[in-house]
C-alpha cells in the first residue's frame, strides 16, 4: 500500500503521481545519505571540540543567587547554540537515512517556466548560492548541474523523495531517462579526454 504523504496544497497546483523508487533513485539516496553522514561526523566533532573548549573556558565560572556573571552567560548561550547546530545535523542525517528505505517517490509534471540563481543571502548576492526552477506556478530548487541543462519552456517530470526535495528530473518525452545520467556520462567522458591528454603529453617527453 501506497503510504507516501500526499504533496502540500502549494505542490497540489501541480500535477503529480506517486511511483516506486528505481535503482538509479536508491543509489543517488544512498550517495546523498553518505555525504550527509561523512559531514555530519566532521561537523559533530567539529562541535564536541567547541564544547570542551567553552567548558574549559566559561564551565567552571560560577554565580551567585544574585548575579549573573557574563561568562556564564556566553557559556549558556554557547551551549544552547552548539546543541542546536548538533540537533540540526543529526535530524538532517535522521532523514537522509529514511528516504533510502523509503519504496515511494512523489513525479511531478509540467513545463519549466522560469529558471534563476538566488544568492545565500538574496538574489543580488554574488558567488555560490541556490539555483531554482518554476514548474508550473511551483518552485523547486535543484543542482547547478541540473540547473545547466534546462532552459525555459522544457516539458520534465521532477522526480521528489519529499515535496521538495528533489532527487532527479527526466524529461517528459523520455521519461525513464534520467538527467543524472547524462551528468555522469559527461562528467566520465571528460575525465577520460583529460586521462588522454595526460598520456598524449606524457608520450611527447617519451619520445624527445
Amino acid at each position: 500500500m501506497k503510504s507516501k504523504v500526499v504533496p502540500t496544497s502549494q505542490h497540489g497546483n501541480v500535477p503529480y503521481e506517486i511511483l516506486p523508487l528505481t535503482e538509479l533513485d536508491k543509489l543517488n539516496l544512498r550517495k546523498l545519505f553518505w555525504g550527509r553522514l561523512g559531514i555530519g561526523v566532521v561537523v559533530l566533532v567539529i562541535i564536541v571540540l567547541l564544547a570542551f573548549v567553552v567548558q574549559v573556558y566559561f564551565g567552571n565560572r560560577y554565580f551567585s543567587s544574585d548575579t549573573v556573571s557574563f561568562e556564564t552567560l556566553i557559556w549558556i548561550a554557547l551551549n544552547i547554540l552548539l546543541a542546536f547546530l548538533a540537533g540540526l545535523m543529526s535530524w538532517g542525517i535522521f532523514r537522509a537515512h529514511r528516504h533510502v528505505n523509503d519504496p515511494w517517490k512523489i513525479v511531478y509534471s509540467g513545463e519549466v517556466k522560469e529558471l534563476w540563481r538566488s544568492g545565500r543571502v538574496g538574489d543580488r548576492t554574488p558567488g555560490s548560492g541556490a539555483y531554482n526552477l518554476r514548474l508550473n506556478d511551483v518552485r523547486f530548487q535543484i543542482g547547478a548541474d541540473l540547473f545547466k541543462l534546462l532552459k525555459d519552456g522544457d516539458a520534465i517530470r521532477i522526480h521528489c523523495i519529499a515535496p521538495s526535495e528533489v532527487i532527479d528530473i527526466s524529461r517528459a518525452d523520455s521519461p525513464e531517462k534520467s538527467l543524472l545520467e547524462e551528468i555522469a556520462k559527461d562528467d566520465k567522458n571528460q575525465k577520460i579526454g583529460i586521462v588522454a591528454i595526460v598520456l598524449g603529453i606524457l608520450e611527447i617527453f617519451h619520445q624527445c
